[in-house]
Formats: structure tokens, sequence, C-alpha cells
């Protein structure tokens, strides 16, 4: 175990939200200790390919703010580890953290070889299972810190022993950084407060059996298609079944397993208007594509976020309030068929498509409850942290010291995650200074290891 660390915010989570609360820690002079689960840091954002509703580059924002974070001073990230206790109260906090191995040694330089090498490939987590990873690898050509991971399950799974990457790594490349036998590190941190920014997931439609998914290969999600749709995902943004002669027919069918009381019955709050922007992706891509939007209602929270909407009206997507009943797969898997209700003309109908993406619920990660219990806080109904007064205390947890921003709390899009994230800054920060605690960290530590 390493000595305990003294520090000022513990902040959970590596996403928009977690780095801009950090950022914003060391902006006042206080010190952060960011604990990102993944090998990496970016979360959703660093997916995406396009925000809305001005349609900019989404990791042209967020790149430079986590190599910022990586650099900043008070700042130390320590990625690939878990929270595992939270002991003590507010101003006096003790987290016990374990850092998973990655099992290769922080002075990888990323040359590749080893990747290059490795004969395992298993679906690639951060595109969505739209491509395929080597079992070392890198998230994303932007990760943070760079740095590859091993990931020994996967070579487990395969039947390992082949060591490819350890030879390539020490004969031709010159160095011996890859340990398979390296050990986790348990980390205790002494903190005054803790920020909660831990994300969403998208939530798998497999048990809705009517919509395909996962039998039929042209059924994706709207995650998937954000990866195809991206100039750094699997396809080079590039959608295949855009290519297709003729016009290639496109549906979008909003609020799958949202809204229903089968599965989440609360509203993901961005589906309306994520969908309204891959539907405008899509037309720019291929105009001569007809594209289709199922939905309940349409709901743009945010400013200015209507305007993709009446985009999409002028680009040609049709809008149509109706939930399918039914996808099938026809003409041998190539087409599918959906049949839906239309309740502004009336009856049911039936329409051919070459894709269907499915506007997929949004949630809280699944561990959350497990956090919650470490954390000794609680959850509302639909699994986000529960603020005992939102009105005049937002932000705040059932535990005093605990604070949660972003989609830990709620459903939230980008600029509404870090306008919580900076109040979340601010309320630790406060904390750790009314406690006597201003421990800034003498560097800033990238925790490659």
């Amino acid at each position: 175990m390493s000595p305990a660390l003294d520090s000022d915010v513990l902040v959970l989570g590596g996403g928009i939200a977690g780095i801009q609360c950090a950022l914003d820690v060391a902006d006042a002079g206080l010190g952060a200790v960011l604990v990102e689960r993944a090998p990496s840091i970016g979360g959703t954002m660093a997916m995406l390919d396009k925000t809305f509703p001005t349609l900019d580059c989404s990791v042209c924002i967020e790149a430079p703010k986590m190599l910022d974070l990586s650099s900043t001073r008070g700042i130390r990230l320590v990625a690939h580890a878990d929270l595992v206790a939270l002991e003590g109260g507010a101003g006096a906090f003790r987290a016990t953290v374990i850092q998973r191995p990655r099992h290769v040694l922080p002075d990888c330089t990323a040359c590749g070889r080893c990747e290059e090498v490795c004969p395992v490939e298993v679906p690639a987590e951060f595109d969505q299972g739209t491509r395929r990873r080597k079992a070392i690898f890198m998230p994303h050509v932007h990760s943070v810190p760079r740095t590859y991971t091993l990931d020994l399950e996967a070579c487990r799974r395969w039947g390992g022993g082949c060591r490819e990457c350890w030879v390539v790594c020490r004969e031709e490349v010159g160095h011996n950084l890859i340990d398979f036998w390296q050990k986790p590190e348990t980390l205790t941190l002494n903190v005054a407060s803790v920020v909660v920014a831990t994300g969403l997931q998208p939530w798998d439609p497999t048990p809705l059996e009517e919509y395909a998914y996962g039998r039929e290969r042209n059924v994706i999600t709207a995650a998937q298609l954000e990866r195809l749709l991206n100039s750094a995902g699997p396809t080079q943004g590039s959608v295949p079944v855009l290519a297709r002669e003729g016009r290639p027919r496109v549906a979008l069918i909003q609020c799958v397993g949202s809204r229903d009381l089968r599965w989440m019955d609360y509203c993901s709050k961005v589906c309306c208007t994520y969908a309204a922007k891959q539907a405008v992706l899509v037309k720019e891509q291929c105009p001569r594509s007809e594209v289709v939007v199922f939905f309940m209602d349409r709901r743009y929270y945010g400013k200015d976020y209507d305007v993709l909407y009446r985009r999409a009206r002028s680009l040609g997507v049709e809008y149509r309030r109706g939930r399918p009943w039914r996808v099938a797969g026809i003409e041998r898997g190539e087409r599918l068929s959906i049949c839906y209700e239309d309740t502004t003309g009336g009856g049911v109908r039936e329409e051919a498509f070459d894709l269907v993406v499915l506007c997929a619920a949004l949630q809280p990660p699944s561990d959350q409850p497990a956090l919650a219990r470490i954390l000794g806080v609680d959850l509302d109904g639909a699994g986000f942290l529960r603020e005992p007064d939102p009105l005049r205390r937002p932000l705040e947890t059932t535990r005093p010291g605990v604070f949660a921003c972003g989609f830990a709390r709620g459903p939230a899009d980008v600029a509404e995650a870090v306008a919580q994230a900076t109040a979340a800054a601010a309320s630790a920060a406060a904390m750790a200074v009314g406690n006597g605690r201003t421990t800034a960290a003498p560097a800033a530590e990238e925790a490659r290891h």
C-alpha cells in the first residue's frame, strides 16, 4: 500500500463533467485527485462526432481539457481504478482506491508494435462493438494517459501463452515494459470533499425483442451510429448502408426503453436533440437518402436545440408520430420492415428501410448502486443520486461533503453537465477551505501506471 496522499477534493469520473470539476478545483489553488475506472479519461463526450446545437467537433473541445488535466499543477489522475471505501465525514474523508494493473509500465512510448503483433481480438467497448480491438490496446487516439493496457482476461479466453507483445517490446523495440505479473495498487486519499461525476451508460435494447436488435445486423443503436459517423471512428465517418445504390432509407426510433413503464419511466432528455443531429449528419453525408424519425413527443430542452429540428426538416427529414411495434428482416436481412401505428393519420402502416437506429434510453452506470453503498448516499427510483433539497441545495447528496454533477444526478447534456461541474467544484472547494485544507499538490501527476 502506498503512503496516504493528502489532497482537497476527490473527483469520481473522468468524463467532461469530472474533467471540468478537477480543473476548476485546481484553478482555485486547491488539490484534486481524479479517479477514472476506464484506462483513459474522456467518457461519453470522447465518443461523439459533433456536439449540439452548433455541430462543433466534440473531441476538439474535450481533448485540450484532457491534456490540460494531465499537466495541471495540483491534479493527480488515477485511471483504471475504483473507489472501494469512504470513511470519515465532511472535511475529513479517508478514501481507499484500488488501481487495477495495466500490465504495461509507465515508460511506454505508445509505439504500437505490441498491438500490431497481438493475435487476440475482442469487441471494442469504446466503439460500441462496431469494431474489434486487440488484447493490448489504447481505447482511442486521444487517450489520456497515453499508455497501452493489456487485457489479460481476453488473453485467457483466447488461450493465452503467446506473449507476442512481450517479445516484440523486449527484442524489437528494445524495452521491457510489459509485466504480466503486475499487481493492483491500493491508494489511500485524505480529502475534504467528494464530487461524483460518473456519467451515463446507454441502455442495451436487446430485451426489446420486437426491435430485433442483436438479430438483424442493420439494426443498431444511436451510440453505434455515433461511432460510424465519427471521422476517427471504425469506418472513418462513412456509414456503410449509405453507399448503397438508389435512395437508402434510414429510420430513427426514439424513446427505446425510456418513457416506458416496462423499463425506464423517465425521459432521457437529450435523445430528441441527438436524433435530430444524427438525421442532419446522415442527410449531409448522403443527400439522396430518405430519413424518417419515429417519435412519441418532441422535447428539446436547451436553448436553440429546436434549431436542429428545423434544420433536419429543411433537409427533407420526415417526422412521424407513432411508436413502431415490430422490426423484422426482409430480403434475406438486407432490408428491414417496420410496422407502426400512425397516430396522426390513423391506421397501422408498414414500410421498408435499409437501416434502423434505436435511440436507446440513457441510464446511470450499472455499478452505481454499488458505488452509492460505498459512498453512503441514497439513490432515487431511477438509480440517480438523490438530492435531499433540489431547489435550495442542488448538487448535494444525502451525505454531507459528497456532491454530484452531470448524469450521476439525472439526465443532462454536455453544457448542463459542465455548468453543474463548475458549481460542484465551487461547493467542494468551499468545504475544503472552510476546514482549513489547502493542500495543492506540488506537481501534476498523470498516474500513467
